[in-house]
């Protein structure tokens, strides 16, 4: 008998109601990056293209260094988690060609420098799958090679 695991060779189910971990899975990819900037905004203040996201309150505003030119995709909506400095945060706006912006609140302490993570082991990419309405094996697949893998 034959048995084809696909996307748990990965670490990613391959059931839409789960993620990896609950299979007993671990990822084998992360997409990380660095934060660029930490900015205080004021309350109204809008965010990325076309002004898509409005604050609802003063906050600190991150930009984060990768976009959809990077393979994190564009269809990924405000709202979606992102760890910064192991912690949630939400994405603010359009996904842009390099860049994402971050609702860091209204107390965060975060520099430039600090790490990202888009999806790994604490942000299941299938998770990330879900906020952008498709399904991880795209996600996985986009990441591009703009910057050079790292492999522990």
């Amino acid at each position: 008998m034959w048995i084809r695991p696909g996307l748990s060779l990965y670490g990613i189910s391959p059931y839409p109601s789960k993620v990896g971990q609950e299979l007993g899975l671990r990822p084998a990819m992360q997409l990380k990056a660095s934060l660029l900037s930490a900015k205080a905004i004021a309350a109204g203040d809008r965010v990325g293209y076309g002004g898509a996201w409005q604050t609802k309150q003063d906050t600190v505003l991150g930009i984060i260094a990768g976009g959809y030119g990077d393979g994190y995709s564009r269809f990924i909506t405000s709202g979606s988690p992102v760890l910064v400095n192991g912690r949630r945060v939400t994405v603010a706006g359009r996904i842009s060609m390099d860049l994402t912006a971050v609702d860091l609140g209204p107390d965060a302490k975060d520099v430039v420098g600090d790490p990202v993570v888009f999806w790994g082991d604490e942000l299941p990419v299938e998770k990330i799958a879900e906020c952008a309405g498709t399904i991880p094996y795209q996600l996985v697949c986009g990441v591009t090679h703009r910057e050079p893998a790292v492999y522990e």
